[in-house]
């Protein structure tokens, strides 16, 4: 049950309450109420309220299937109706299958919530795509797998029968329509949090595939997962402060990642009301063209600096300090170009780490070596290894006074930004910085959990769909931990997506009747808590599967 809006020719709005009934194996639409019609923006979110309230009323005014059905169910004596076709007898009863019903109450309702119910618009089935879209994203959200197993989640998890072919149909029909979806998604997430854009977090990861064949898209190039020998394409992200994905734009995977940030940036001021806003990114985006773009465009900045390529008269002013390094030190220095400063900061944890991540990489060159040499053949060529060694014929050696050279940049980390001294001290810009770990768990949630990759589609549309789906799934996950973050519930996304999972219920049937019905099980104290922050009624009783 959900709220559509329709919008009509004078420039008025219709706000009704939509249900979905399954006959058989298909899905109908049937408008249960039309709350009224909107003039303009402040009447629409008076109508919508009363919409919510009425589903609340529609849906706790539903009685049960069967009056005393659980109670039969559990060995006691029927006390209802004395008709015939309205008595069961415990051994017609027949449990059928297990079913999640947390997906749809849940994450169906966040999707709701973001105006996601009409996205494919302009075909004679818009109803169908939509409604197969939104069982896509829940099926992501509940066990991601590759479109053919989803196929075959949808219908044991949800008990709806979507084949293969009609989700790859569904995906070239949301291709066309990226760019508004996209859009789409920019305002339901900043209304629906009520969050102000102020600052950008922004950064670039690559996906692989199990492809070796390069086309337009997918292409050779530098791997963030070591996959050296497929195919990848380029992710650029974008995220607020607090980790709400706003966009993200696909490039083909041979792309470096510092070319990427001035095309994103003239498509978010393009498409995407923004102003006075903060760019924070990586040392992959500090070269000359994207610090000056940004400066030319009004846009302040703070990102990484890549200190080892620095003057040498830049570097004097903070190698070789005499501050004691056990306290750590910040130098605040004015570098060559007019407006730019260069934060320069020194921790002793990160001193540890940089000496052991330098002595892991020379243990492993140890153990390959024989006599003081190493065969080339068993070096893997990335840069990591190139900067300790020395390549003589087929052999190497390891690069002593490199490595030593090295370690007096243990615990050194720069930034660059157009901030004057006056608007930001440098503890208030090294903690802006220290925000970008929130767009990195994007990319590891996406990768990981929502398996975002590898990526087993080849065409370039269906990569682009694929792409769409898994960011929509989790923005609706996302939308969810940040809600209840504001109902002082505190969740993981691991745990909210168990919870939301394990809410089931049981398929069960009358031989004699053939009637189903659903029996949900008992509510978990994180579930209830889950429900009542979105205002979802907590039925426990025993419902009709299907309209009779």
């Amino acid at each position: 049950m959900f709220i559509r809006r329709i919008g009509r020719k004078n420039g008025s709005t219709m706000v009704k309450i939509i249900e979905n009934l399954r006959f058989g194996d298909q899905i109908k639409q049937k408008a249960l109420s039309t709350v009224g019609v909107a003039k303009n923006l402040e009447q629409l979110k008076v109508l919508e309220s009363v919409a919510k309230a009425r589903i609340v009323e529609i849906l706790n005014g539903r009685d049960p299937a069967l009056p005393g059905l659980v109670d039969m169910i559990h060995g006691d004596q029927c006390q209802g109706s004395a008709e015939q076709d309205s008595q069961l007898n415990i051994d017609d009863i027949r449990a059928e299958k297990s079913i999640n019903v947390g997906l749809e109450d849940v994450f169906g309702a966040i999707y709701s919530q973001m105006d996601f119910e009409d996205l494919i618009a302009g075909t004679r089935k818009d109803a169908e795509w939509n409604s197969l879209l939104k069982q896509v994203i829940l099926a992501r959200l509940f066990g991601p797998e590759s479109k053919r197993k989803t196929s075959h989640e949808i219908l044991k998890e949800m008990n709806q029968e979507m084949p293969v072919e009609k989700i790859y149909r569904m995906m070239d029909r949301l291709v066309p329509l990226e760019e508004s979806i996209k859009h789409r998604i920019f305002q339901s997430s900043m209304s629906l949090l009520e969050f102000e854009v102020d600052v950008l977090f922004f950064d670039v990861t690559t996906l692989y595939f199990e492809s070796f064949d390069p086309d337009e898209l997918r292409a050779f190039g530098f791997s963030k997962d070591c996959k050296f020998k497929e195919t990848q394409i380029v992710l650029a992200l974008v995220t607020n402060n607090r980790g709400v994905p706003l966009t993200y734009e696909i490039f083909p995977g041979n792309k470096s990642e510092g070319s990427t940030l001035i095309e994103i940036v003239k498509k978010i001021k393009a498409n995407y009301s923004v102003k006075n806003v903060v760019m924070v990114a990586d040392r992959a985006m500090f070269n000359e063209a994207n610090l000056s773009f940004l400066e030319a465009e009004g846009i302040k900045y703070v990102v990484a600096a890549k200190l080892k390529t620095m003057k040498r008269t830049i570097q004097s002013e903070f190698l070789n300090t005499i501050e004691c390094p056990l306290a750590g030190w910040v130098k605040d220095i004015d570098i060559d170009v007019e407006s730019r400063r260069l934060i320069v900061s020194y921790s002793v944890d990160r001193a540890r780490k940089d000496y052991k991540q330098r002595m892991r990489l020379v243990d492993r060159l140890l153990k390959k070596s024989r006599d003081g040499k190493i065969s080339v053949k068993a070096l893997i060529n990335n840069s990591g290894t190139k900067k300790y060694i020395v390549v003589s014929d087929d052999k190497a050696t390891i690069n002593e006074t490199k490595v030593q050279s090295d370690a007096i940049w243990d615990g050194v980390h720069g930034l660059v930004t157009n901030y004057s001294r006056e608007e930001k001290t440098p503890a208030e810009l090294l903690e802006r910085y220290k925000g970008l770990w929130k767009i990195e768990e994007v990319f590891r949630i996406n990768k990981h959990d929502l398996k975002m990759r590898p990526i087993y589609h080849w065409k370039p549309e269906r990569i682009r769909a694929h792409i769409l789906i898994c960011f929509m799934a989790y923005v609706v996950l996302n939308t969810t931990k940040q809600i209840l973050e504001k109902n002082s519930i505190s969740l993981s996304i691991a745990q909210l997506r168990k919870e939301v999972a394990n809410r089931k219920a049981t398929i069960i049937r009358d031989r004699r009747s053939q009637r189903r019905y659903l029996i949900p099980s008992a509510f978990t104290p994180i579930q209830k808590q889950i429900y009542q922050a979105f205002k979802i009624p907590l039925i426990e009783k025993t419902q009709p599967l299907f309209k009779q």
